[in-house]
């Protein structure tokens, strides 16, 4: 057993000064600790919260956007129909300049011993893509004894050589062949046609028998139509 015993000279106060000085150490450093982790914790919250907002704020700019050029679209749209409809006035007009063009140069060709009982006047060069619809002018109108039908007699289109271009079919009366030939003399001495052809000619009973009935069928040229 050794003979030197351990004797602690400090006073007892002093001892839990210090015990005391090193736990409030403690209790600091902890604090400090979980006050930088939170800090931490803040600073990516918010730099995630500026993210979400820059997003935000580009999706709402980019909807903007889309919403404009919409809007444009629109009125792009709107102005595509406007001149839509403007051409197809210029071209509803330019058929009636052609058709008033086309009955002056009947008229020049016509004599008052040939009489026509029907006109059908077909443009396969206009409308919609040249699909041969007829033009608003041969809807049925009715201009004194002649009569613009809506489409040829059935059977006869697509015959000789009417499936092309812009077609003109006569049917009419005549006092003899001779002012029927005189006719079609007219008609194939005019610009306006590049061809004629007479489909018929038959006797009308009664009377003196000398009338005639006819159809004739004239290719359209362009000439003097288009440029009347």
């Amino acid at each position: 057993m050794s003979p030197y015993r351990e004797i602690n000279l400090i006073p007892e106060d002093i001892l839990l000064r210090d015990q005391a000085i090193q736990r409030a150490w403690v209790w600091t450093l902890v604090i400090c600790l979980v006050v930088v982790l939170l800090g931490g914790l803040y600073m990516v919250a918010r730099k995630n919260h500026g993210a979400v907002e820059q997003v935000i704020a580009d999706l709402a700019r980019k909807n903007a956007e889309i919403e404009e050029k919409v809007r444009q679209l629109s009125l792009l749209q709107e102005e595509r129909n406007n001149l839509a409809r403007r051409e197809r006035a210029i071209h509803a007009l330019l058929y009636k300049r052609s058709v008033s063009g086309l009955f002056a140069e009947m008229a020049d060709v016509m004599n008052d011993r040939v009489w026509l009982t029907s006109l059908t006047y077909q443009d396969r060069t206009a409308g919609e893509g040249g699909k041969g619809k007829a033009g608003p002018e041969s809807a049925g109108t009715s201009a004194g004894y002649i009569i613009i039908k809506n489409s040829p007699p059935a059977g006869r289109e697509g015959a000789g050589k009417s499936s092309s271009g812009r077609t003109l079919l006569l049917e009419g009366i005549a006092v003899s062949n001779d002012e029927l030939a005189d006719f079609l003399e007219g008609m194939t001495t005019e610009p306006a046609f590049a061809d004629v052809e007479l489909r018929y000619v038959r006797k009308l009973s009664g009377g003196s028998g000398r009338g005639v009935a006819f159809e004739v069928e004239g290719i359209l040229s362009g000439e003097g139509i288009n440029g009347s």
